[in-house]
């Protein structure tokens, strides 16, 4: 029986992908998935072009997505979301 898999995002398993570069402890759940095969793992901010380490963004009431510096990135996590829901339609990822 082929395997469902599951999307998770990269900082999730320890990868330097996080705003401010710092790598986490990885998560036993996700880890464990990704050792049984079952992962996607992917980071949207990064696959939409933002750079490691990046400013904190945060959405706003209006919908977009600014830096505490006041730059707009919504294009950039737009972009990102896109590749990320390709990538899991395309491999049948139906969790995250």
């Amino acid at each position: 029986m082929e395997k469902d898999m599951i999307l998770i995002s990269s900082c999730l398993l320890g990868v330097r992908c996080r705003y401010d570069a710092k790598i986490v402890e990885p998560n036993p759940e996700a880890l464990r998935l990704f050792e049984q095969g079952c992962a996607l793992v992917l980071c949207p901010e990064m696959l939409g072009g933002l750079p490691c380490p990046r400013q904190p963004a945060e959405i706003q009431p209006d919908g977009r997505i600014v830096t505490e510096g006041g730059e707009d990135v919504t294009e950039a996590f737009r972009v990102g979301a896109g590749k990320v829901l390709a990538a899991c339609r395309a491999l049948g990822v139906k969790r995250a």
